[in-house]
């Protein structure tokens, strides 16, 4: 209940359902853009409200103001629970495991123009089909996903 009220109150304040992965395109296009990347050679950037954002502060983007609270409120968390604890040994299965999986599901992601809080806290609180059909392709992929964690990663 708590996650669907949350979600209406994303929906009131932006006037849009909530969503993640928006923010994360848009500080990897900015950073690709320092680097000497020209976004208007990229079709997915080349309107006017993607272009305006790219050249904007990181802060008039709602998404990312959100992304940076969750993340920030993550660390704090942690903190508080005593299990922030940097450990930069990482063994390399683990590492490529994970580097994989984070760009397959950045790129499922976009393409899909949504994340699992869009797909899932916004698009079947408001009943449409697409949501339930990613909840039935999303059940396969966690049963996958925990199979292969014990693999892995080794705790």
């Amino acid at each position: 209940m708590l996650v669907a009220l949350l979600n209406l109150g994303v929906l009131i304040v932006t006037g849009h359902p909530w969503v993640v992965t928006w923010a994360f395109t848009l500080w990897g296009a900015k950073i690709a853009a320092v680097l000497g990347w020209d976004p208007q050679s990229s079709p997915f950037w080349n309107t006017d409200y993607r272009l305006d954002m790219l050249h904007a502060s990181l802060f008039a983007d709602e998404i990312s103001v959100m992304d940076i609270a969750i993340i920030l409120g993550l660390v704090m968390a942690a903190s508080v629970a005593r299990k922030l604890r940097p450990n930069f040994r990482v063994a390399w299965l683990p590492l490529l495991a994970a580097l994989l999986g984070g760009l397959l599901m950045s790129y499922g992601a976009r393409i899909a123009y949504d994340c699992n809080i869009g797909a899932f806290c916004s698009v079947v609180y408001f009943t449409s089909m697409r949501g339930w059909l990613w909840i039935i392709a999303a059940l396969p992929d966690k049963w996958l996903n925990i199979r292969l964690r014990k693999v892995l990663y080794v705790e």
